[in-house]
């Protein structure tokens, strides 16, 4: 128990790099350095080049200021779950007679309607399995299934406007700006980083030239080339082993050794992956998520994986010796560090700190052990100083995901709450259990359902420890605070959708929200927006692995799902990304006018998708509540719901300006089993097409009628390679598609 605590206590300051602040960190004219690890020197190393030896300057060891990620400026507002309060509104009917849009039900679904006050007609009712891409990328957008139902679309139909609908349209805005952030914005930045890095370690090589350095020397620039090739940069004349590296990131096949780092060609270490630091999953480094939209979004991919999940072991003074040199150059030249920064502080702001150690924080345990610290490398021949060094950086703080594998790394992968607790729930923590689900994550956010789920499935009595370690990580996680939700957005997005798997108080919610039923509907809520959060974070979270006739037509009622919690959430977190955005520089120009703003201005466009979008759930949280006090909506309101599509579809648009809309459906892998012990090693969840739900609700004339909407279908299951939506949307096309999970067939299939 102490030793959960301690970890938990770590979670709590996982913004912060755990280290000390002396002097002021060095700014960039276009992002406010002011995040975790910004980094700060006062003179720059004069290299001087020798046949025999090479001396440094003597400068200050560079400083590591610790600020959480929050002062981007922007901070997430706190909406309350819902816990009390008794829905004032009726129940159901107990017959579809008189209900108005119920021949919209298919007949095979209408006792399911009846008996649960709503019901999910599946896609492969509403989709054929031989359409093709571009019948996908139109058909199955949640934008085109509400066009289909306004009055302005096929026909009038009462709109249910679903959390899921907007939830959905979140992630089409936050990718937009993810990736307007890195094309426009950091990829400049990376190449000039990655270049000036390679020309200052071809500088290091020769100052070393002839010394014990020399070798260690040459592979940082090695390695260094084959970063700056796969980046798309002319690194000249590769070597051997550059030329190896590149293969294997090209490649994307296999875990072994870096060559560049350990001087040599190795085969796959898949089994040494659980015991060796220095192992690299090149698997990892093949383009997913939207980095395949464009050869600049892939180059920037490639790169930034390899400065991300290349780990130089500190227990192995060969390799650590280079990941030193490395962090060298880029802690002892401000015009450097200050590049690093411009990367690394949005991105943590966005995903959240690294978990492995940074150069900073090498070069602050460097100057604990040596007087000149990291600005001085020739102490660092003996491999007792080296690993001293190791163990100074060990010390400074606890690596959370995987900690026998701790390493320094360039540019780190992220800790990641949702990791993390995978991590705590595969073995060695839960002895013997090698596979987790997101159901894990679920029911350490509050959900029984998804408790009840695990227990039926055997996990409880197969694995003794995993009751007791949901137990602790729930009690833990769900004391957090709204500050500590607030330190990234990522954690942000998890805080908005908590609600979806919190258990609520039944009574505040209409009788269809408080069944089995829609508890897994709101599972399959969570859980396909949260395959949109690590598609459009995969490259930066770290990864854990385990050790009849209808009646008179009359004026229609349109809704939205009454869950204002859901919507309020989703208002605090974009407007946390767009304040952070702005308050860094990194969205729009000082031109923008909210009144007038273009759209279809790239320098605008994503200001205005974020404002739009806001201004969006704040009018859903707002109608919701209304809805929860059995009140009537307003007629502006309605009007408005009714073409609802019509806003949706602009913003899909606007999002994909310049580059048409790729399909809704999406794939994200987010564990690794070497073992591949349920057939597959790597762990996928997706979404398909959306599903339509019919909802019996109130119409305000003392009547009934089903409104009808879209939610997400959801998939989940192992694969024995990591996949690309293009090869997702494949099997979709082709009908290739796995079953859903059991607790969704059970309760709505």
């Amino acid at each position: 128990m102490k030793e959960l605590l301690s970890t938990l206590a770590a979670v709590a300051i996982l913004a912060a790099s755990c280290t000390t602040a002396s002097q002021e960190p060095v700014t960039t004219t276009t992002v406010a350095t002011t995040t975790t690890a910004v980094p700060s020197t006062t003179e720059q190393v004069t290299v001087t080049t020798s046949t025999t030896t090479s001396t440094t300057t003597t400068t200050e060891p560079p400083t590591v200021i610790d600020e959480p990620a929050t002062a981007f400026g922007a901070t997430l507002a706190e909406v309350p779950l819902i816990t009390d309060g008794t829905y004032p509104g009726p129940t159901w009917p107990r017959s579809l007679s008189g209900v108005s849009f119920a021949d919209a039900v298919p007949e095979a679904l209408r006792d399911d309607l009846v008996a649960d006050g709503f019901v999910v007609e599946p896609n492969s009712d509403t989709y054929p399995s031989d359409f093709g891409l571009e019948a996908l990328a139109m058909g199955g957008q949640f934008a085109s299934v509400y066009e289909r139902l306004s009055p302005y679309g096929s026909g009038e139909r009462a709109v249910f406007v679903t959390t899921d609908a907007a939830y959905h349209h979140w992630h089409l805005v936050f990718d937009a700006i993810l990736r307007d952030t890195e094309e426009r914005r950091l990829l400049p930045v990376l190449e000039e980083l990655v270049g000036d890095l390679l020309k200052a370690s071809r500088e290091q090589t020769a100052s070393m030239s002839g010394t014990a350095m020399e070798e260690a020397a040459r592979r940082a620039e090695d390695h260094l080339s084959a970063v700056a090739t796969v980046l798309g940069l002319d690194a000249g004349s590769l070597s051997d082993l550059a030329r190896a590296e590149v293969a294997l990131v090209e490649e994307h096949s296999r875990a072994t050794f870096p060559p560049t780092i350990v001087g040599k060609v190795v085969g796959s270490c898949r089994e040494g992956m659980w015991a060796e630091p220095a192992c690299v999953d090149y698997t990892l480094m093949k383009p997913r998520g939207h980095y395949t939209r464009s050869e600049d979004l892939t180059r920037y991919f490639k790169a930034m994986s390899m400065l991300g999940n290349t780990g130089f072991s500190l227990t192995d003074p060969d390799v650590l010796r280079v990941g030193l040199l490395i962090s060298r150059l880029v802690v002892t030249d401000p015009d450097r560090a200050a590049a690093w920064a411009t990367i690394y502080d949005p991105t943590a702001f966005l995903v959240g700190t690294a978990d492995d150690y940074t150069p900073f924080e090498a070069a602050e345990a460097t100057a604990t052990i040596l007087p000149d610290g990291i600005a001085d490398p020739a102490p660092l021949t003996d491999d007792a100083t080296v690993l001293d060094v190791g163990r100074a950086v060990l010390d400074m703080r606890p690596v959370l995901i995987d900690p026998g594998r701790a390493s320094l790394r360039t540019m780190g992968s992220r800790f990641v709450l949702d990791s993390w607790i995978y991590d705590q729930l595969t073995d060695p923590n839960v002895s013997g259990r090698t596979v987790p689900s997101p159901l894990d994550l679920a029911s350490v956010m509050g959900s029984s359902t998804a408790t009840a789920v695990q227990s039926t499935a055997g996990e409880t009595e197969a694995f003794p420890d995993y009751d007791p370690r949901v137990a602790e990580l729930g009690e833990s996680t769900q004391a957090r605070t709204v500050d500590d939700w607030g330190r990234t957005v990522y954690d942000a997005w998890l805080y908005a959708l908590e609600p979806q798997w919190a258990d609520r108080y039944d009574p505040a919610y209409p009788p269809f929200m408080r069944g089995d039923a829609w508890d897994a509907k709101s599972l399959t809520t969570g859980f396909g927006s949260y395959t949109e959060l690590k598609h459009d974070t995969i490259l930066y979270a770290k990864e854990s692995m385990a050790e009849g006739e209808g009646p008179e037509p009359k004026p229609t009622r349109h809704w939205v799902e009454p869950d204002p919690v859901s919507f309020g959430r989703l208002a605090a977190v974009t407007s946390m990304l767009r304040d952070g955005l702005i308050d860094a520089g990194l969205m729009l120009g000082d031109d923008y006018d909210a009144e007038t703003g273009d759209p279809y201005n790239d320098d605008e466009r994503t200001r205005w998708l974020a404002d739009r979008l806001i201004d969006m759930f704040e009018r859903f949280d707002l109608i919701a509540r209304d809805e929860l006090a059995d009140q009537p909506i307003g007629d502006d309101d309605n009007q408005w719901l009714a073409g609802i599509g019509g806003d949706f579809e602009r913003i899909l648009d606007t999002a994909a300006t310049g580059e048409g809309f790729d399909p809704a459906p999406l794939i994200a892998d987010i564990f690794t089993d070497p073992f591949a012990s349920r057939g597959g090693s790597y762990l996928e969840i997706a979404t398909g097409p959306p599903d339509l739900i019919h909802v019996l609700v109130p119409d305000d004339r003392g009547g009934f009628e089903v409104a009808t909407g879209a939610v997400y279908s959801y998939y989940e299951f192992w694969n024995d390679e990591r996949l690309t939506d293009e090869e997702w949307w494949d099997r979709i096309i082709a009908g290739d598609l796995p079953d859903r999970p059991s607790w969704w067939t059970d309760e709505l299939g």
